[in-house]
């Protein structure tokens, strides 16, 4: 007779996924009204069926879904994120998940056994690739440890300034480096580079960052000392052999990238990796930081990633539409204009590389 079912059945609401296991502490800046102030009762209004996930560009919804055809673009995906925070199920500890950020990824690993026989980097931890985009970060460090380095991170939460750079808050900017270089002035004596993964903060810790505190003891070491991905490879560990991808790529450099560290580096480590690549001839996406967001430059903004970004691909190639390298990373400016298909190089060159885009 099927006990539990059919005989002595559970109640109706027994099995259903309405209230979190646990409490969290948690106090929304919203005030959630309509749902009694509850965050929980909020993003249970997705009720799953998954009209987000239309890929007919001729919808509204959902847009992000319709450039990456990923489950974590979606409308649906995130609620579901931020629902499995609250209620515990897989994502255990809130916000410093290391299913949500690359730094809580970072203090949990493993390192593997050799790492450190060919000195110590440090990896510069970005802030939207540590919030954001935690992919970028994760892979560099595998494969800076598979090379045999010893990677570390700066204290806490550190910022190369861009952000209040390009906005003219050059007071702010300065506090902010200041505040930064006392930091990691300690890692700086022991690292043999520091590693950055977003070309717009590898730029700045590189020339604007000693512009602005020229005089300060750790602002002309750590630009010296700062690299892309590419170049730590090729001058520090140029006897690695990286896996071999006979793939086809179409390679956007990105304009920070261009004008301060070159791309040579990056096409050189694509050409021992087998890639055959396209570079493109002309480098800017149309963003530039929070200048594409803005509604006055919206029309520039589109017109310039169209002759970058758009044109030139034609149909999908073997790999990516478009694959701005960008310090070994495609920055979040390029990836949000490119849209479809686009990687980073540090992917490329982890030991079992990932051909499809991944946070």
């Amino acid at each position: 007779m099927s006990p539990g079912v059919v005989v002595r059945p559970r109640p109706v609401d027994a099995d259903l996924r309405v209230r979190p296991r646990r409490e969290l502490d948690i106090t929304p800046v919203f005030s959630y009204e309509n749902d009694g102030g509850d965050l929980a009762a909020t993003l249970r209004r997705c009720v799953g069926v998954g009209k987000c996930r239309t890929r007919d560009s001729a919808g509204v919804m959902c847009p992000s879904f319709q450039v990456t055809h990923d489950e974590k673009d979606s409308t649906r995906g995130r609620a579901r994120v931020l629902d499995e925070m609250l209620n515990g199920g897989v994502i255990e500890d809130g916000w410093r998940s290391a299913e949500v950020s690359f730094s809580s990824w970072f203090r949990r690993r493993t390192a593997p056994a050799g790492a450190g026989t060919r000195g110590t980097m440090l990896l510069w931890v970005d802030s939207f690739g540590n919030a954001l985009n935690p992919g970028p970060l994760r892979a560099a460090t595998e494969v800076l440890e598979e090379i045999g380095f010893r990677v570390i991170v700066p204290p806490g939460t550190q910022c190369c300034g861009l952000t209040w750079i390009t906005t003219g808050q050059l007071g702010v900017a300065r506090r902010v480096q200041r505040r930064t270089l006392n930091a990691i002035a300690p890692q700086l004596e022991e690292v043999s580079a520091v590693v950055g993964i977003e070309p717009s903060c590898t730029a700045t810790l590189r020339t604007d960052l000693p512009d602005l505190l020229a005089g300060h003891p750790a602002a002309a070491r750590l630009a010296r000392k700062t690299k892309t991905f590419a170049g730590t490879i090729r001058d520090l560990a140029p006897d690695w052999d990286p896996p071999e991808l006979p793939v086809e790529t179409l390679r956007q450099t990105h304009c920070h990238q261009h004008a301060v560290m070159g791309d040579q580096a990056d096409s050189w480590l694509l050409e021992r990796m087998g890639v055959d690549d396209t570079k493109l001839g002309s480098g800017c996406c149309g963003l530039a930081g929070n200048f594409g967001f803005e509604r006055e430059h919206y029309a520039l903004s589109v017109a310039a990633g169209n002759g970058c970004c758009c044109r030139p691909c034609g149909p999908p190639r073997t790999r990516c539409a478009c694959w701005p390298t960008a310090s070994a990373a495609t920055p979040r400016s390029d990836r949000e204009r490119t849209g479809t298909r686009s990687t980073w190089p540090n992917w490329f060159v982890t030991p079992r590389p990932q051909l499809s885009p991944s946070r």
